[in-house]
């Protein structure tokens, strides 16, 4: 039943994250052998990227730096800081660095609230693909490398190596998509072996209709840096300012539940101004935190209904009602999924939360 769970919020986050991409990277999962490995960091890596981005004429041109730092053991923690058009940002994710689909998740969770909207279409069109969904996740590339399948539609597609290029002195496989497949949109990938990132990605010809009609998205690797793993100087993990989310989980703690790691959530989302996943009795619940000084009043509106309906309105998600319990202005959730699953400690969760 936890694998169940654990599916149905990866469906989630994957249609939170993905639900604008073409079908084309919702593919079956390929293992080629060992190949590739995208999202696998090394502490003391550095990649910076060119970006341009072309929407209804106008070009808007930025630059970003990702740095991977160690937390000591395998704990890394990336700092993803840039600008564009004159806009400044700056996320910050940590994890186990061989928890690769995690620091992914994470990563575009972050960037889904902190960084222009374009950035983020960039990114993601280009070189932040969901590599853990695609062929391309440990392909054994050369020259003649290709894949064909399906699409979620049956459409046949094949993507292949068309040739060679070199971005920031690195040597990549250029893989493109066949000119006769109808796709919303063409792209470019170039992708050397040696790193876990593309070092190009250029997206371009959207289907008309698309916001991109006409316009393009580039990423392009203008600059690595590998410092030496001997000179790498593990850092303290970052500080977050506490909340009353903490002194809850003390409580947790302390009424006799087990209680283990937090995960990253995309609080702001559902117009709270915390929260996070939490392991307690062996499986995972959501804690939020609304602010009624800061909070829009449709979200005050939602949350207080949900004081009397159990049900609260997640509104980027089409409206959908999601199952809550909620004492004052925190909220608790992840406890049922319909009627697929319920966490086998539901009640004693309730009963010591409502009691806080």
């Amino acid at each position: 039943m936890r694998e169940l769970k654990v599916g149905l919020r990866y469906l989630l986050v994957g249609f939170l994250v993905f639900s604008f991409f073409s079908s084309i990277w919702l593919v079956e999962f390929v293992k080629a052998g060992e190949g590739w490995e995208p999202m696998l960091f090394e502490p003391g890596q550095s990649f910076t990227y060119f970006l341009r981005g072309e929407e209804d004429g106008i070009e808007t041109l930025g630059e970003v730096t990702l740095s991977v730092f160690s937390l000591g053991d395998d704990f890394i923690e990336l700092i993803f800081k840039g600008e564009f058009g004159g806009e400044e940002f700056e996320i910050f994710v940590d994890g186990d660095r061989f928890d690769t689909e995690q620091i992914y998740i994470d990563l575009m969770v972050g960037m889904m609230w902190e960084v222009p909207e374009m950035v983020f279409q960039i990114l993601m069109f280009t070189f932040l693909q969901p590599w853990m969904e695609t062929p391309l996740n440990n392909a054994v590339l050369s020259p003649d490398w290709r894949y064909e399948g399906e699409d979620d539609y049956g459409d046949f597609f094949f993507i292949e190596v068309v040739e060679q290029r070199n971005y920031a002195g690195f040597d990549g496989f250029l893989i493109r998509a066949d000119v006769e497949v109808d796709f919303d949109y063409l792209f470019e990938i170039c992708i050397s072996p040696d790193l876990p990132l593309p070092i190009m990605g250029r997206v371009f010809d959207f289907m008309e209709g698309d916001q991109f009609e006409g316009g393009s998205l580039y990423a392009e690797l203008i600059n690595f840096e590998q410092v030496s793993l001997s000179e790498v100087v593990p850092v303290e993990r970052r500080t977050i300012e506490p909340t009353i989310l903490d002194d809850l989980v003390d409580y947790f703690v302390e009424n006799g539940l087990d209680v283990g790691e937090r995960q990253m959530k995309a609080y702001r989302m559902l117009g709270a101004s915390a929260g996070f996943g939490l392991i307690v009795e062996e499986d995972e619940v959501e804690l939020y935190l609304f602010d009624p000084e800061t909070a829009t009043e449709k979200t005050l509106e939602y949350l207080y209904a949900a004081r009397e309906t159990g049900k609260f309105v997640f509104e980027e998600m089409g409206g959908m009602e999601i199952p809550v319990v909620i004492n004052g202005y925190i909220m608790l959730t992840g406890l049922e999924f319909g009627t697929f699953y319920q966490h086998p400690a539901k009640d004693l969760i309730v009963e010591v939360f409502n009691s806080f």
